[in-house]
């Protein structure tokens, strides 16, 4: 802080993202960094009270253009910030609402084409500069709740558009795709800890080019706000617009605010309940492996949580005793018909 300012300088560099941990193979990407420490995917968290100044000194050291959004008082796809090979920009708004929102980079060398046609929400990031993007947090005035925020961020490492050959398997899924939630994918993802009766309070901001239905695992959550890159301010939902949901889709460049509060003990997951975002994908080092494993049960079975699943996954463990249930639940009879979704030429139904 300079007096009532938030001061910030943020640069961009190359780094090793090593989406599943330290020990396995990286991406080589484009990454934010405050100026002399580490890259860090996603960026760093600008998280301020409402009404604080911020100036934000953004430095280029590469040769190529860059295209930012999010950095200003307006919503991030109406106003952009271009930032010239070599060059330093200094950008200064003030934080006027509350809310989750939303800053990302591109690269123009990569995007040329698309700078030319797109609008700027729609500008599609698939590898090297995928991971150019953070939060930004603006508190209201009294008590803040303690809450966590979670990014999630793709990577494509094929330069593929949709329709090209090879682009997707023939159930249309798009080969090659990678996910993260605040930098790593299932098992190396955050593990998360709570108590029986907790309030839990989380962020979630897409960062990504694609829309996901997150699901929670075992409870009901409270869906209170929703952010949008063409609005100034966050939807804040009146106590009687609250959802109570269990999934909830957080489209590309959109945030969501969500509460829960544990109920029952045990081990728990948070997912995007898209199928390929969820399950084991490609070996990071093999660029020559396009599908997806054939079958879900290879691997070992008891373990199938760690070696069978990956991507936009995160794992909950809820602590405490619950009370004993007042009666016994009179039995019900069911009939389950196990049908098949096998296309022709799979070799494993």
């Amino acid at each position: 802080m300079q007096g009532d300012t938030l001061v910030l300088t943020l640069t961009v560099t190359p780094a090793d993202w090593h989406i599943d941990g330290d020990s396995h193979p990286a991406f080589q990407v484009l990454a934010f960094a405050e100026e002399g420490k580490p890259p860090t995917i996603p960026g760093p968290l600008i998280r301020v009270r409402i009404g604080t100044p911020i100036r934000v000194h953004l430095r280029n050291p590469l040769d190529d253009t860059l295209i930012v959004m999010g950095l200003n008082e307006r919503g991030a796809a109406l106003d952009s910030l271009v930032v010239l090979p070599a060059a330093t920009v200094d950008v200064g708004f003030v934080a006027r609402h509350p809310g989750t929102y939303l800053y990302w980079a591109i690269s123009a060398k990569v995007h040329r084409m698309q700078l030319l046609s797109a609008p700027p929400d729609g500008m599609y990031r698939r590898g090297f500069d995928s991971q150019l993007a953070g939060a930004i947090v603006v508190d209201a005035l009294g008590p803040v709740p303690e809450d966590r925020v979670f990014v999630i961020t793709q990577i494509g490492d094929r330069d593929l558009g949709a329709g090209a050959p090879g682009a997707q398997d023939r159930h249309g899924t798009p080969t090659r795709q990678f996910q993260a939630l605040n930098g790593r994918a299932w098992p190396y993802s955050e593990r998360l800890h709570h108590s029986l009766g907790d309030s839990i309070r989380w962020r979630i901001v897409n960062a990504s080019q694609e829309s996901h239905p997150m699901h929670l695992h075992g409870f009901y959550f409270r869906v209170d706000a929703h952010g949008a890159p063409r609005l100034d301010a966050d939807s804040v939902y009146a106590p009687e617009q609250r959802r109570m949901v269990v999934t909830e889709t957080v489209i590309s460049r959109h945030t969501a605010t969500i509460v829960w509060s544990p109920d029952r003990p045990g081990g728990w997951l948070f997912h995007c309940h898209i199928t390929s975002h969820a399950v084991k994908g490609q070996p990071i080092d093999q660029r020559n492996v396009v599908a997806f494993p054939s079958a879900h049960h290879e691997g070992d079975g008891d373990q199938h949580a760690l070696t069978g699943m990956s991507g936009l996954v995160l794992g909950i463990t809820v602590t405490g005793s619950a009370p004993a249930p007042n009666a016994r639940r009179p039995a019900r009879r069911l009939r389950l018909f196990v049908q098949s979704d096998s296309a022709p030429g799979d070799p494993a139904r």
